[in-house]
């Protein structure tokens, strides 16, 4: 285990600083948590021109956190255009939520 976390600790990527992070980051490859980061907020994967070449070069080198990553793919005009534009406001919400945070609206009811 101590050499795979010296293999990694040079990258210092990390969601936050909170212990409750659920990014296992020494069992993925840099390349897959940018990867599931699209996926996760963009739901689906992206194209070449899609990418955020600069962004991606500064997370795998630790220069921005996974969280940072997260926040530089939610401002997009992608991201925008799937989550926002054209939806409702309530549906709007609803789904930048999901995607964002990674589960659904609470129940109104509740």
């Amino acid at each position: 285990m101590i050499h795979q976390e010296s293999a990694i600790a040079p990258l210092r990527l990390s969601v936050h600083r909170s212990p409750h992070a659920n990014v296992d980051l020494l069992h993925h490859s840099p390349e897959a948590v940018v990867q599931a980061v699209y996926r996760q907020i963009l739901g689906r994967d992206v194209l070449s021109d899609q990418r955020l070449p600069a962004a991606e070069v500064k997370v795998k080198s630790g220069e921005i956190t996974v969280r940072d990553f997260v926040r530089s793919v939610a401002k997009t005009p992608l991201f925008r255009s799937l989550h926002w534009d054209n939806l409702y406001v309530t549906k709007a919400i609803e789904s930048i939520h999901r995607r964002l945070m990674g589960r659904p609206t609470m129940d109104a009811k509740r």
